[in-house]
């Protein structure tokens, strides 16, 4: 999987955002918010997290869409590595399916700004 041989990146300058798709099945919903905000908790624990966001999908979708804003790569690992959030990881229902990507912003001239 893609994000997991982004952890290995050397670049740890600057921001880092989390970008997570999750595919939930309605019958283990709330089960995957539970998680989720449990994984949240342990996660804003850490020096670097900044902030994160949760959005589903409209008309019924079983998408979830969440994004995370770290200080650093580092910062993030130590976070993400750290037992307790692998036993949070553990505790995801099993016939949710997730895709992540780390990204860093760029600037883009008389659009937006990088961080």
């Amino acid at each position: 999987m893609k994000f997991f041989s982004q952890l290995n990146n050397e670049e740890t300058n600057g921001k880092i955002y989390l970008l997570f798709v999750f595919n939930v099945p309605s019958k283990v919903e709330q089960d995957f918010l539970t998680c989720w905000k449990n994984h949240g908790d342990v996660m804003g624990k850490f020096e670097g997290y900044g902030s994160e966001k949760l959005h589903k999908g409209i008309s019924g979708s079983n998408v979830y869409f969440n994004y995370a804003m770290w200080n650093s790569l580092t910062e993030f690992k130590t976070a993400f590595f750290s037992p307790d959030s692998q036993a949070c990881l553990g505790a995801y229902p099993d016939n949710c399916t997730f895709t992540g990507e780390i990204v860093k912003s760029i600037s883009v001239e008389g659009v937006c700004t990088a961080d």
